[in-house]
């Protein structure tokens, strides 16, 4: 038993279990970082680890959340220790020093006395004592039925809680099962909207691109259209007119324009629907992974149950609403979500069908602008090519008319020179009659008539020269006729050139002109060179098949070329028919023209004198190449003639003759020669060491006239107006029987299914008629650095840049030339600055620097000259002034001692002055010597 006080007693009453709050739990919880002394004012949570203790309960009944009810031990009878008691584990008021027990009967000492005599004074009867047991008996059945009837309770509220408890968390298994069904049925929607909406982006980026295209794509008609407007304002005289082709010309090109503005609208409303896409779609993956995961959390808790590890106490958890959302508005954010999606998807479907509509019909307005300025540059050029004609004929009927009146005032001329003769008999025989004496001076018949005679030669004289002086005055006009017309005539071919050439040649308004004239010994050639001849009409040249010397040949009318490309398989010829010869051909090359010949070993008087003209030299009649080491086993006959030429004797640029990884090649025919020196020339296939030139029955007498790798088998020539020639040795090289023939090469197992021939002339034919290797320039540029227009002259030492952009010809369209080689010169006689172009994308080719520090007349100079492409040549003028006198600086730091010698002149010379001028001796008296005597 303890004593209390009575502020114990009143402790007590507020709290009947003092020590419950102070005990520490007997069991330890993973959790618990307690110390032994609870404060009693850490109410708040304390985080543990990744749990939360939960504070006191306000209820001192009920324990709070880690800890569990203990019994309290009872202080033993006796002090079993001095010590005290650690003040935490005490009750207020509670005194901590060791408690004595006092004597239950006596209330004194236990001693022996004290027994005695309590046993000779007893305080209760032997009835009372029987009533007390009775009642301690009574008492003892009453708390064991009570006793009893509270563990029946107690097993009774144990299986309901439990019951209930159960029932519980079945209900709540079977709620977060009916919510994962939810969750998991939104994540699927939204899933699937999302991967639609993901597909409609990538449609839609599709379109971008094509409407990207679209408008890339119009740049290159709309520049050739202002290019064409731009040529035609060259047109001079009555030809400067403006016609239909100049309005179809400004009606595409406001087409273009609308279409350009059009597309670029549509692709900014394309920009704007990808943005809200992408919106969209961020919207849905942030719902998505929201949605996977709850539905992670509300599985693991799903499958909880009370044999899970890692449950928790969380006290107080069940107050904390954490929820911002209903189950009603939760659905209606994710259909929200989804009904969004759907609308951008819908939106942006009708703006990709509302695209390829636009792209659609702008390809059919352009294309209808373009066959309707087509057809106007043909009839205009047909009606210039008519104009043409007539002045021609009228100039022609002029010119014999100038011819005539020529002759006519000769004529006259000479009537009136004869006149002059009898005239002066006439007046002679009057002077002389004058002097007859006297009488003799009679008026007769003879006098009267000579009289007569006279004033009629002289009539006639001045008819004579009035009709030539109206020839001459009609020559005059027949001149100036002639002139007119010959101007009107230059005028016509203009026009007519930049029509057709400038304008129709461009790849806006009309393909590249391709017509080609085929000239051919005999007609079987076409059919045995069938498959070259394919590959050409494959490629859309348009070929005219010709025999060499048909009588009706022409290459050119009224002065205009009617082919562009010339192809010669007519090795034996010797005279070309009609107007072409050798001189016409070689006129033809000088105007740009494009010419591919194949020769024999029984070449003709007319190749080898063409051979001649284009630097080449075809060896003697009946000579062929002959190579005993590489020759064809299946094809030869014997005289080793059949050469087999290998790839790598192919000259070494890929845009003349192609790839060199081919089969081997097949070769039948003579040996070229070319000048070493002349550096137009190109060998493009030469014979291995081991093969010569020589004629393969005759006994080798004299050393051959091709040995080794200077027995050329194709050559080629590009002149420098960028017309292309190619020679080939032989005719069959070009044939089906060499294409397509097996290759076994003498001493070499491996048979080849077929040549490479194929792959080496259509390359080569590519180059030749120019459809590869072909560059421009599009655009030249100048200006002062950090400034965009081109001055009208510069100053020295301005820093300049300039800019080139140049294109190439790839499979019939002008894209970016790519080159790290190109320079430019800056030139006053002599290049003053030459530099190396750098590339800054797009095919342009920029280079800055500073103007030398002498003025003149310069030129940006570019001449960009490469095997393989056509000569690049761009010369642009300008002037370079010196200082202006206000440009120059007021002191020139290096004249500094020459102001300062000037100065000090100066001021030496003031000083002089002033010393001269104000400054002056006093004069000396004079001693006057007194004379002594």
């Amino acid at each position: 038993m303890l004593s209390w006080n009575f502020d114990d007693q009143r402790n007590q009453m507020a709290n009947p279990f003092p020590f419950m709050p102070l005990r520490k739990s007997s069991i330890p919880l993973p959790w618990s970082t307690s110390v032994p002394c609870i404060s009693p004012n850490d109410d708040g949570p304390k985080k543990i680890g990744s749990y939360y203790e939960a504070p006191k309960q306000k209820s001192d009944w009920r324990p709070a959340m880690g800890y569990e009810n203990v019994d309290i031990t009872p202080l033993p009878a006796h002090p079993t220790t001095n010590q005290l008691v650690q003040p935490c584990f005490m009750p207020t008021n509670m005194s901590t020093e060791p408690l004595n027990f006092p004597n239950l009967v006596t209330a004194f000492e236990r001693n022996p006395q004290h027994a005695a005599r309590a046993a000779l004074y007893t305080r209760f009867t032997p009835s009372e004592w029987n009533q007390h047991c009775i009642a301690t008996y009574n008492d003892s059945d009453t708390n064991r039925n009570y006793a009893e009837r509270m563990r029946n309770e107690a097993v009774r509220l144990v299986r309901e809680t439990y019951e209930k408890t159960s029932q519980g968390q079945r209900d709540v298994g079977r709620r977060l099962g009916e919510r994962l069904t939810d969750i998991t049925f939104w994540r699927n929607e939204i899933n699937t909207e999302l991967e639609a909406l993901v597909a409609e982006a990538a449609q839609l980026t599709d379109t971008k691109r094509n409407v990207q295209k679209a408008i890339q794509d119009l740049e290159a008609p709309l520049h050739i259209t202002q290019e064409c407007l731009y040529h035609r304002e060259n047109r001079k005289g009555i030809d400067l007119v403006h016609d239909h082709v100049e309005k179809s010309l400004l009606v595409e090109t406001d087409n273009l324009r609308s279409c350009q503005e059009k597309l670029n609208a549509c692709l900014n409303k394309i920009n704007q629907q990808l943005s809200d896409l992408r919106s969209s779609q961020f919207q849905l993956e942030d719902d998505l992974t929201h949605k996977e995961s709850a539905i992670g959390i509300d599985s693991v808790c799903h499958q909880l149950n009370n044999f899970s590890r890692g449950i928790n106490y969380y006290g107080g958890i069940e107050k904390v609403d954490p929820t911002i959302s209903t189950v009603g508005t939760w659905a209606a954010a994710s259909s929200l979500n989804i009904q969004r999606s759907q609308a951008e998807r819908g939106k942006s479907a009708q703006l990709r069908s509302d695209a390829e509509a636009l792209i659609n019909a702008c390809a059919t307005s352009v294309w209808d602008c373009w066959s309707n300025t087509n057809n106007s540059l043909n009839r205009r050029a047909s009606e210039v090519m008519e104009a043409k004609s007539k002045v021609q004929l009228h100039l022609h009927k002029v010119q014999q008319e100038i011819f005539d009146v020529e002759k006519h005032i000769e004529i006259l001329r000479k009537a009136i020179n004869d006149k002059s003769n009898p005239l002066k008999v006439a007046q002679t025989r009057l002077e002389a009659r004058a002097h007859r004496p006297d009488l003799e001076l009679c008026r007769d018949n003879a006098h009267v008539r000579l009289v007569e005679e006279v004033c009629d030669i002289q009539e006639s004289v001045s008819v004579l020269q009035r009709k030539l002086q109206d020839a001459e005055t009609q020559h005059q006009a027949l001149l100036k006729t002639k002139s007119s017309l010959e101007g009107n005539l230059k005028n016509k071919v203009e026009a007519l050139f930049i029509d057709r050439e400038k304008c129709m040649a461009s790849s806006g308004y009309a393909d590249q002109k391709k017509d080609t004239l085929v000239l051919l010994d005999n007609l079987a050639t076409r059919e045995t060179h069938s498959i070259f001849f394919k590959n050409l009409q494959d490629r859309e040249f348009k070929l005219t098949f010709k025999l060499a010397d048909d009588s009706n040949l022409v290459l050119s009318r009224y002065g205009e070329y009617l082919y562009q490309n010339l192809i010669i398989f007519a090795p034996s010829v010797e005279e070309f028919g009609g107007s072409i010869s050798v001189e016409a051909i070689t006129q033809f090359i000088d105007d740009g023209g494009n010419v591919l010949v194949a020769a024999s070993s029984t070449s003709g008087e007319a190749i080898r004198e063409l051979a001649s003209e284009v630097g080449f030299e075809i060896d003697e009649e009946n000579a062929a190449v002959i190579d005993h080491l590489n020759y064809d086993q299946l094809l030869d006959s014997g005289d080793h003639t059949t050469i087999v030429a290998s790839p790598k004797n192919l000259i070494d640029s890929e845009i003349i003759v192609g790839s060199k990884n081919i089969n081997p090649l097949l070769f039948k025919g003579t040996g070229i020669l070319a000048d070493r020196e002349n550096q137009l020339v190109l060998p493009l296939l030469t014979g291995d060491a081991t093969a010569y030139s020589y004629i393969p029955d005759s006994p080798i007498k004299e050393y051959p006239h091709a040995v080794g790798k200077g027995t050329i088998l194709i050559a080629a020539l590009q002149a420098r107006n960028n017309a292309r020639v190619v020679f080939s040795g032989s005719l069959y090289f070009f044939s089906d029987d060499a294409i397509m023939s097996q290759i076994k090469k003498v001493g070499d197992n491996q048979v080849h299914d077929k040549s490479g021939n194929l792959n080496v002339i259509n390359a080569i034919s590519k180059w030749v008629f120019k459809e590869a290797g072909q560059i421009r320039v599009k655009s030249v540029s100048h200006h002062k650095d950090g400034e965009k227009q081109a001055p009208a002259s510069y100053t020295i030492t301005d820093p300049v840049v300039y800019t080139i952009e140049v294109e190439q010809l790839i499979d019939g369209k002008w894209k970016p030339f790519v080159a790290s080689d190109i320079q430019v010169e800056f030139v006053r006689i002599d290049p003053f600055v030459r530099l190396t172009l750098k590339s800054i994308g797009g095919g342009k080719y920029q280079s800055k620097f500073k103007i030398p520090d002498v003025y003149g007349v310069y030129q940006f100079k570019v001449e960009y000259d490469r095997v393989g492409f056509t000569r690049l040549y761009s010369t642009t003028q300008v002037s370079v002034r010196p200082l202006q006198h206000t440009q120059y600086e007021r002191f020139i730091p290096s004249a500094y001692p020459y102001y300062a010698s000037a100065f000090s002149m100066m001021f030496g010379v003031f000083i002089f002055s002033f010393v001269f001028l104000y400054y002056k001796d006093k004069p000396e008296k004079a001693e006057v010597e007194k004379k002594t005597n």
